[in-house]
């Protein structure tokens, strides 16, 4: 398997971990594109180091977002922040297993109308896109892949990540 392949692989496992913490997804699939329906909030986050760009789109309904939420949350956009931060920090984990270690950015989001993620930028190489669908609607998350023609991975076995939920000071 090649390298943006397994990097998009990397990426279906991390948002299938995490949906399935939240309560799962009635069905999972691979969009044809990100601009499927009309979605009222969206959030993006980055990763990146030198030879590794990546950008995480997530894209939702509030009815959707409510059914992923847990009973003490109430911020809809919040929430949606929090979870493109926990499918990057997944993601990360899975990335170092490769040998690669980028920094995420601090996840932004926005509310409106008719929202979609676009892809963007002139060194993009690869874009996935998946919804998850649940009976409120849809759950959107998109990758868009910048990788450096000279990068090279190497499995790392011992490559130390942060446990799920844990709390790393330095």
């Amino acid at each position: 398997m090649d390298l943006e392949s397994t990097v998009r692989e990397l990426f279906r496992h991390a948002l299938e971990e995490l949906l399935n913490h939240y309560g799962g997804s009635e069905q999972l699939e691979l969009a044809d594109s990100c601009s499927r329906n009309a979605y009222d909030l969206c959030a993006v986050i980055g990763l990146a180091d030198r030879d590794f760009r990546a950008t995480i789109g997530v894209n939702a309904t509030k009815a959707c977002v409510r059914t992923l939420m847990p009973a003490s949350q109430d911020d809809y956009p919040d929430w949606l922040g929090e979870l493109s931060n926990q499918l990057a920090g997944r993601f990360k984990n899975k990335l170092a297993e490769l040998g690669l270690r980028p920094r995420l950015s601090t996840p932004a989001v926005i509310a409106g109308q008719e929202l979609e993620t676009l892809r963007t930028g002139s060194g993009i190489q690869a874009s996935e896109c998946i919804v998850a669908k649940y009976s409120e609607g849809e759950f959107l998350a998109s990758l868009q892949l910048e990788l450096d023609s000279e990068l090279e991975i190497k499995a790392s076995e011992a490559t130390e990540v942060a446990g799920e939920g844990s709390l790393e000071l330095f």
